[in-house]
């Protein structure tokens, strides 16, 4: 026998261990109405502190049912003209003429300057700022333009030179505008352009995006959005490149890259030029195309030159002040080339390909220096020489004019070529 007190006052017996375990009183009868009614307390205060927790599940599910009733700020697509692409011009009185894409709408009868394709509809209007000319279009058509599908913005290189930022600062505001969408500068009339391209491709916004992210992979233009672009040009020594285009024999064309200092576009480069200004950025090539002439003399004139593709690329830019506080700006670039086209069958052994880095590396460091020149000339400071001298030289940025320091910055450039890859002919 085993013996324990229990709760009420007497001992209990137990005949095993088992029955120890169990706490089966054998005896004194009055302990299993103090246990009953422990058990009873313990219930009940369970089931008060259950309907306490479902109160309180229910009082906040009916807090979140009342922030659920709906949207304040919501935009049916039902009432909206979805914008692809917006070109911002300026006539000779000096109103901001905006032509406007769009994937949804009908033209109203009497809307003036409209052309209606299968990507929806075209129309221009006229306003003191581009706000103002944006809710004329309104006026003009069914629905309200929304830009959060825009993908392209045409600005005509007129208003570029006065002032590259300004004509973009309602998409900068508007919160419900595409910071992705990619700018373009256009030679001549951004209408024109538009409307050119419609003949053949009604989806002039998605055409244009397509085609400068294909060109952005050779290294024909940089890539540039309505988001980058802040951090490009608005800090003092930095600038940034734009694609330029024009119409020509009635055709859309890519004409390079315009340089902008100063919120103003400066000048242009031409596709080669830009294509060596880009292999000193961080950008990374997909297979940027390079013609150069290596031969003289050889009958038919075709053999006389060679294209590479360059697939890859090392660069390195370092910039130090000398003893007489002269800023000195070194910049290399490691090229990784694959011959595309050279009509010379026997000339693939490791001597001549050396030859052939030798030569290509001579002329392509004579083009970046005179990229660079130009780059400088213009007054483009594509690789921000003048944000590194304010980020590491304090002191020696603050004495300065970077509007005139910059034309003496001395560039000490070079460029190597590394043949990889010959093609399938050796």
């Amino acid at each position: 026998m085993f013996s324990y007190g229990c709760l009420a006052g007497s001992p209990l017996r137990y005949r095993s261990l088992d029955s120890l375990r169990s706490c089966v009183c054998i005896s004194h009868d009055r302990c299993r109405p103090a246990c009953s009614a422990r058990d009873l307390r313990h219930s009940n205060k369970k089931r008060r502190d259950c309907a306490v927790t479902r109160k309180v599940i229910l009082s906040l599910l009916s807090l979140l049912v009342l922030g659920l009733t709906g949207c304040w700020d919501q935009s049916l697509l039902k009432d909206s003209n979805l914008i692809t692409c917006v070109g911002i011009d300026q006539n000779e009185k000096g109103k901001v003429e905006l032509t406007a894409t769009t994937n949804i709408g009908i033209p109203e009868v009497g809307v003036a300057h409209s052309t209606q394709g299968k990507g929806g509809l075209i129309v221009t209007a006229l306003g003191n700022t581009v706000r103002e000319a944006r809710i004329m279009i309104d006026r003009k058509t069914t629905k309200s333009l929304n830009a959060s599908e825009l993908q392209i913005v045409l600005v005509s290189d007129s208003f570029a030179r006065k002032n590259f930022i300004s004509p973009l600062n309602v998409f900068f505001r508007d919160r419900l505008s595409n910071l992705h969408a990619k700018i373009i500068i256009v030679e001549g009339s951004p209408s024109h352009l538009m409307r050119t391209i419609s003949k053949d491709n009604p989806q002039v916004g998605r055409y244009l995006a397509d085609m400068l992210r294909g060109q952005e992979k050779r290294f024909i233009v940089p890539a540039v959005n309505l988001g980058s672009i802040i951090g490009d040009i608005l800090p003092p020594g930095k600038d940034a490149l734009i694609p330029v285009m024009k119409v020509q024999a009635d055709e859309a064309q890519m004409h390079g890259t315009a340089m902008i200092h100063d919120e103003k576009m400066k000048g242009i480069l031409t596709a080669d030029e830009t294509v060596t200004a880009l292999s000193f950025t961080p950008s990374e090539p997909n297979e940027a195309m390079i013609t150069l002439k290596v031969e003289q003399g050889l009958f038919p004139p075709i053999r006389n030159y060679m294209t590479i593709a360059v697939v890859g690329k090392k660069r390195n830019l370092h910039v130090h002040i000398d003893r007489n506080n002269k800023i000195i700006a070194q910049l290399d670039a490691v090229l990784t080339a694959h011959i595309q086209e050279f009509d010379k069958y026997d000339t693939y052994s490791e001597a001549n390909i050396q030859k052939w880095n030798r030569e290509l590396s001579e002329q392509l460091t004579k083009k970046a220096k005179d990229t660079v020149d130009k780059l400088q000339k213009n007054q483009c400071d594509l690789y921000g020489i003048g944000e590194r001298i304010r980020a590491f030289h304090p002191k020696l940025w603050s004495s300065l004019d970077w509007e005139t320091a910059y034309g003496e910055v001395e560039f000490q450039v070079q460029v190597k070529v590394q043949i990889q890859h010959t093609g399938g002919v050796n």
